[in-house]
């Protein structure tokens, strides 16, 4: 396996400069070796940037970056290099697009796509960061991974990864509801075959996962570095992120969804996704639902006011006014769309149900990896998981199975559908879910 430092000096002129940063995890794991393997290959390196945990993505942990990255001087090149993955990886990038500089990432904790991508694991918490980093992030120069090394990663942090590799399924359907009904997002066939084709071999060992099977492994981290070049071709969050991520996010802001790992919301979030595409499988869209479906769809003024009562002091309301307003349509647009709908639901339908899974299935996985499999795994009511819908579906104006209940007019009835499958009574009692 090529060194890390022949891969530094492949990817960087001679006389490039670094600056690690790590946690005291990863600095134990791989940073102390790293930093001596540069030194010994004659990479001018900057006192190491360690922090005692995860950092959280703060104003004051990107300080810190960029204070020590300042040690370096900035010609002809210098570059911060991540040493773990998630929350350090992003820190990473963002002090690298206010710095101007480059950076790269060795991967000892696989528990995001964002590893190899431009894209943020969680971008509303990075919002206040954001606004400090005009040019937008970009992809690492490259990603090290020694899948020896990732097997020291905690079970926690594999699960994580996984739950967010998990979520690329409901994603998918996502993007093929999007080209289909909205007519938006067309699918970027190369980015969709990098990511999809592998999906299933990709997760289709749970089990050995979470008992640090080295092939489990390496197909985790493989699927994870898939999902991020697919976000990187498309230059897009689409192809790995849908309304599980929406769910994720709105959990994200609560003081509970905040000491969970981003990968856990995001299976939880996919195992809501899927309840609601259960739930309008059901139904037989035609053209004679197009009336009902136009009654139940507000005005905006009155998705204004909903808006404002329910986030009045949150940071998210801002935007979830622009994204909200973004995507409203008028009358005339949503009829246009419905009568699409009625037009291509049977066989997008077919389609949607070869891209997903049974519910059951989903579950049995995302337990056997570790992951969060109902509310309560996350410090929530199942009333309160299936009312975050309401918020979810108002984050992003990128087309969901929450935006086609809420146009069709199910929206409601998909909701009381979530909650009826996570109901704590009915797991008890062993009633199959939906």
């Amino acid at each position: 396996m090529q060194s890390f430092s022949d891969r530094f000096r492949e990817h960087f002129p001679s006389d490039a400069s670094a600056l690690i940063v790590a946690d005291l995890d990863s600095w134990n794991l791989a940073g102390r070796e790293v930093y001596g393997e540069l030194r010994n290959a004659n990479v001018p390196v900057a006192k190491p940037c360690i922090f005692e945990s995860e950092p959280a993505l703060s104003a004051a942990a990107q300080t810190k970056i960029l204070d020590a990255l300042s040690a370096l001087p900035e010609k002809p090149q210098r570059t911060i290099l991540a040493i773990g993955g998630g929350r350090l990886a992003d820190l990473a990038k963002l002090s690298a697009s206010v710095a101007g500089c480059s950076y790269a990432v060795y991967v000892t904790v696989p528990d995001t796509d964002s590893l190899a991508s431009p894209f943020l694991t969680d971008e509303l918490a990075a919002l206040p960061l954001l606004q400090y980093a005009p040019p937008p992030p970009l992809a690492p120069v490259f990603v090290y991974a020694d899948p020896a090394r990732i097997l020291y990663a905690p079970l926690k942090a594999r699960s994580a990864g996984y739950g967010d590799l998990f979520g690329k399924f409901a994603a998918g359907a996502d993007w093929l509801l999007a080209e289909s009904i909205a007519e938006s997002d067309p699918i970027d066939r190369k980015a969709w075959d990098v990511l999809q084709n592998g999906m299933t071999d990709w997760t289709i060992h749970p089990k050995e996962l979470s008992q640090s099977d080295p092939n489990a492994t390496e197909d985790l981290l493989a699927g994870l570095l898939a999902a991020g070049a697919a976000a990187t071709l498309a230059r897009s969050k689409r192809p790995c992120e849908g309304a599980e991520h929406l769910f994720a996010q709105t959990w994200a802001m609560s003081a509970t969804g905040r000491q969970t790992p981003h990968g856990h919301l995001v299976a939880l979030g996919t195992l809501c996704s899927l309840a609601f595409y259960v739930t309008l499988f059901k139904y037989e869209f035609s053209a004679a639902s197009i009336p009902d479906a136009l009654a139940t769809y507000p005005s905006w003024e009155e998705r204004e006011k909903l808006i404002r009562s329910l986030l009045p002091d949150s940071p998210l309301l801002s935007l979830a006014l622009a994204e909200s307003r973004a995507k409203h349509l008028t009358p005339e647009a949503l009829a246009d769309r419905l009568r699409n709908l009625a037009s291509v639901w049977p066989d997008l339908r077919e389609r949607l149900s070869r891209q997903l899974m049974y519910f059951p299935r989903m579950r049995a996985m995302l337990l056997c990896a570790g992951c969060p499999i109902t509310p309560a795994d996350i410090g929530f009511t199942p009333a309160r998981l299936a009312a975050s819908a309401i918020v979810a579906q108002m984050l992003s104006r990128r087309y969901s199975v929450l935006d086609f209940a809420y146009e069709t007019g199910t929206f409601a009835a998909c909701i009381e559908s979530l909650q009826d499958a996570f109901e704590i009574d009915n797991a008890k009692s062993g009633k199959q879910m939906l």
